[in-house]
């Protein structure tokens, strides 16, 4: 796939008492094109929270654990495989970190996208979220680790109590867990998908309706700041954060055509030529029995035109007694029976 067209903006908002952007992101600049060629593109976004007034140092240290722990060349796998351990490593590194005095208990969100080849993967804790404009239509592609999302998945709170319920804040998957449990999603990748990575500071205030329109009227560099200004309209009470991802030319991964030529499908037709495998095995079978019917004509002629060995001969007899016929050895019972032959004086 050629390279996405991004575009990304953080704001503090416009609440008097939250003086400092507690936000954080990460969007692939300045890197090694090899790499980004292996592993992909990586968008994140990360909203601090709790803690003694720490929220900034923990989605700042959660990005960055997150983005070394992904890019490192020591590490290989698959994106899906990368993100999650991505996932555990930054969560270990913000818990260890909220050890240090004026930093308990914080914690960070985390909503990453990696873009690799014909592929979206997306992994999540908290409730920042990741949505995907298609064909005119926006699709939430996360859900909330929230008190109040699990209150309206078991329909005992609507979307517009969750909305404004005084424990919409209440967060049950973050960074700084000891076993955070990331959730993780595949996806195919089309060309002029749009993803969306914001915080609550922006789908807490817009509908999704309302981003969906703004990214599908603007390229995404104009996109974020429409966002950030009609959220600032609207009071701005959080941080604001907000990346836009608009997909190009999506071509197959060159593996996975190989893969699906090399394993072909039975064929539906009863009367369908067989594979090639099977035409094996049947001449193998074919050589096996002439081989064997060989064998046996061999055994037959030695048997019938070589001559027979002698039977043994028998014992000599003792004086004063009769040789009989059943002293004799029969090596064939075909023959007649020999007379009993008087003893010479």
């Amino acid at each position: 796939m050629t390279e996405p067209v991004v575009g990304h903006l953080s704001d503090r908002g416009l609440h008097p008492d939250r003086p400092v952007n507690e936000d954080a992101f990460f969007v692939p600049e300045g890197l090694v094109p090899g790499l980004v060629a292996e592993r992909g593109w990586l968008y994140v976004v990360s909203d601090g929270m709790g803690g003694e007034a720490a929220g900034e140092v923990a989605s700042r240290i959660g990005v960055d654990a997150f983005k070394e722990y992904y890019y490192h060349e020591q590490w290989a796998g698959s994106p899906d495989k990368m993100l999650t351990q991505a996932a555990h490593a930054a969560s270990d590194a913000v818990l260890v970190a909220s050890g240090q005095p004026g930093r308990k208990g914080m914690g960070a969100t985390l909503t990453a996208l990696a873009l690799q080849n014909d592929r979206a993967y997306v992994a999540n804790l908290g409730d920042s979220r990741c949505y995907l404009v298609r064909n005119g239509a926006i699709t939430q592609m996360t859900e909330d680790h929230t008190f109040v999302a699990r209150m309206v998945r078991k329909g005992l709170m609507t979307q517009e109590e969750a909305r404004t319920s005084p424990k919409r804040n209440i967060i049950s998957r973050y960074l700084g867990m000891e076993d955070p449990k990331p959730d993780l999603s595949e996806h195919e990748l089309r060309g002029g998908d749009i993803f969306l990575l914001a915080t609550d500071g922006v789908h807490g205030v817009l509908s999704d309706e309302e981003l969906r329109d703004l990214v599908l009227q603007h390229p995404p560099d104009r996109a974020v700041i429409e966002v950030i200004e009609k959220v600032k309209s609207r009071g701005a009470p959080d941080n604001a954060t907000i990346i836009v991802v608009k997909v190009g030319d999506v071509k197959r991964d060159a593996r996975k055509e190989e893969e699906a030529l090399r394993v072909l499908p039975a064929p539906a037709d009863a009367s369908a030529k067989p594979k090639l495998g099977h035409r094996r095995r049947l001449r193998r079978g074919a050589a096996l029995a002439g081989f064997v019917v060989l064998a046996l004509l061999v055994i037959f002629a030695v048997r019938k035109y070589l001559p027979h060995p002698h039977p043994p001969m028998p014992a000599p007899a003792k004086p004063g007694s009769a040789v009989t016929q059943d002293s004799l050895t029969k090596p064939d019972s075909n023959r007649p029976a020999l007379p009993t032959l008087p003893v010479l004086p």
